[in-house]
């Protein structure tokens, strides 16, 4: 399983927007800015977190975006599944019956395995986590890399 550009920008938006004040919208442009995503590729992220629940937009004067939920309801597991869709390693995973060997495959309980410890993690892990151990002023992507608003990224691991 190899999340995208997308999974990793949502997780960057969200926790950006959980640091605002309870409430408060901010625009697309201010994140993509603050966060150094691609404004047209960021509001594509919103439309599907907002389709989900995940996120609240609102056009107008008194528009923008904000969390759908409390940062403290939303796991790492809803904002990948919200983007790349069920997780999974193998196609039985993502789709039960998508495979002929299912029935008597040799590695599929050791995929089972490691999928639940994954899909454990990620349900227990949520944006006020990602938050939490931030930086003041920095988002972190899945890569490992800091992203500190209007500097380059670089390595952290």
């Amino acid at each position: 399983m190899k999340l995208t550009k997308a999974s990793d920008y949502a997780l960057i938006l969200l926790s950006h927007l959980a640091k605002l004040e309870t409430g408060m919208n901010t625009s697309v442009k201010k994140v993509a800015s603050a966060c150094g995503i691609p404004e047209r590729f960021l509001a594509i992220i919103v439309h599907r977190l907002s389709t989900q629940g995940l996120l609240i937009s609102a056009k107008g004067m008194n528009g923008g975006i904000r969390l759908g939920r409390n940062s403290k309801e939303i796991t790492l597991r809803d904002v990948i599944e919200a983007m790349e869709g069920p997780i999974g390693f193998v196609e039985c995973q993502r789709q039960i019956g998508a495979c002929s060997l299912e029935d008597h495959c040799t590695t599929k309980p050791f995929w089972d395995a490691v999928h639940e410890n994954i899909v454990r993690s990620m349900s227990a892990t949520t944006i006020e986590d990602l938050v939490r151990f931030m930086p003041e002023g920095e988002t972190l992507n899945i890569a490992g890399r800091v992203r500190s608003p209007g500097k380059r990224e670089t390595s952290n691991v």
